[in-house]
């Protein structure tokens, strides 16, 4: 029983997979029960058949059911392929004996020895095979979870598949063994060997640095004809089924990428974040609205940087201190923290609002000042015409335009003041001096 328990909590595989707690109790009443021994445990060197995968199917199926029927949360059909998965994974607790043959005894003995050799001669050195490096190293176990998610989304067998799709992505072709080498899962595609190779290739344009050129010119082309020769490389007659897979995969990527907006520069934004967040991780997601806002408010930003001075007197305020602006166009949106640029994004706004609404009341004060000058000159004229074709004031009887008694204001055209005590020749003094101070 003490060795059932150490391999209920057991981390193994390349993956650490390690059994969830929900799971201990039910399977170790189904063991109390008979329902599973020893004999089920999959014990290293022992190959996997598809009888102990149903098996195991079964029994962990019906712990789902135990935990159910107990009040808890059941478990997902993800919970129970992690289960599985990790009940198929050999253990190194158990081993299986190796029964040895009459025909190995006899090829043990009768293999030759230096010392048998004959005279003057030597027998050639046994063969040692030469170590294989590794192309993933093991995954650390609070990895596994998403590394398996990953794999699950994109139908591959192993986190060296991802790191397949993410190498290919970068370099525009399928990718070899031995250019993943030095990659890990969910790292930077820098350390591959295959990356760091073609970056000191002359004329080499990795995907990232043409979405980099696109974020400024918005010009796609060149990421069309990239992402066409890697589809037309992955989906030949003879590719293996998973680089089928891909190339479908990164067909349906980048025509849903190039529907997020009509300007290339926020597609640019948009793939190059997404290729950053999932780095080494292949493409799990197709599509992310979140970051495909970030693409927008970026993109914003830029504009409003080229338009606008970097400091900005508006109502008697200065810009903040320490306020420097936006990222550059050549910064990866997925460096920049969401707040930041949400924060950034609304005192730009603010002082353009306010901009704009200055110059609008600006704007209204000019026309009226205008329509109250246009409004004078015609009673002027109109003064001087009837003036003119009265030929002035006659003798001395009468009360002379504009007095007190009588006759019209000329500037107003009412009876009763002159054009000193006029309110609106007043008025109008007023708005010009005022348009003159301005």
């Amino acid at each position: 029983m003490e060795q059932l328990a150490a391999w209920m909590e057991e981390q193994r595989g390349e993956m650490g997979l390690a059994l969830e707690e929900p799971w201990v109790q039910p399977l170790g009443e189904l063991h109390g029960k008979g329902k599973w021994s020893v004999k089920n445990v999959v014990k290293e060197g022992q190959n996997v058949t598809r009888t102990t995968e149903l098996v195991w199917a079964a029994i962990i199926a019906e712990c789902a059911r135990m935990i159910a029927d107990a009040g808890q949360e059941p478990p997902s059909a993800l919970d129970q392929t992690l289960a599985v998965q990790w009940a198929l994974t050999p253990t190194v607790l158990f081993q299986v004996t190796k029964f040895v043959t009459r025909e190995e005894v006899t090829a043990t003995i009768e293999t030759p020895h230096v010392r048998d050799a004959p005279p003057g001669a030597t027998w050639p050195p046994p063969t040692v095979p030469a170590v294989v490096p590794a192309i993933a190293p093991a995954l650390p176990a609070h990895a596994s979870r998403l590394a398996l998610e990953d794999m699950l989304a994109q139908g591959a067998n192993s986190v060296t598949e991802l790191l397949f799709s993410s190498v290919s992505l970068e370099l525009g072709r399928p990718a070899v063994d031995k250019e993943l080498e030095g990659g890990e899962y969910a790292s930077s595609l820098a350390i591959c060997h295959g990356i760091i190779k073609a970056t000191k290739s002359r004329g080499f344009k990795g995907f990232s640095e043409i979405l980099a050129a696109a974020k400024i010119d918005g010009d796609l082309m060149g990421a069309d004809r990239h992402m066409e020769k890697l589809q037309g490389r992955l989906m030949t007659t003879s590719s293996p089924p998973y680089h089928m897979t891909t190339g479908s995969r990164f067909t349906q990527f980048w025509s849903r990428a190039k529907t997020v907006s009509e300007d290339g520069r926020i597609v640019a934004y948009y793939v190059l974040s997404l290729t950053d967040l999932f780095s080494c991780r292949g493409m799990p997601t197709l599509y992310d609205h979140e970051l495909m806002r970030q693409a927008e408010r970026a993109v914003m930003l830029s504009d409003a940087k080229a338009r606008a001075p970097k400091a900005m007197h508006l109502g008697g305020q200065m810009a903040p201190e320490g306020y420097s602006g936006y990222s550059s166009h050549g910064s990866s949106v997925s460096t920049t923290p969401s707040a930041r640029i949400d924060e950034m994004s609304d005192k730009i706004m603010a002082q353009l609002v306010n901009l704009t609404e200055g110059q609008t009341a600006l704007t209204t004060k000019l026309a009226s000042q205008e329509k109250l000058t246009k409004s004078f000159d015609d009673r002027l004229n109109s003064l001087a015409s009837r003036v003119g074709r009265e030929g002035g004031p006659r003798g001395g009887g009468g009360a002379r335009p504009g007095s007190e008694s009588g006759g019209e204001c000329i500037a107003c055209g009412k009876t009763g003041h002159k054009m000193a005590k006029c309110p609106v020749y007043a008025a109008f003094q007023k708005s010009q001096k005022a348009a003159d101070d301005e």
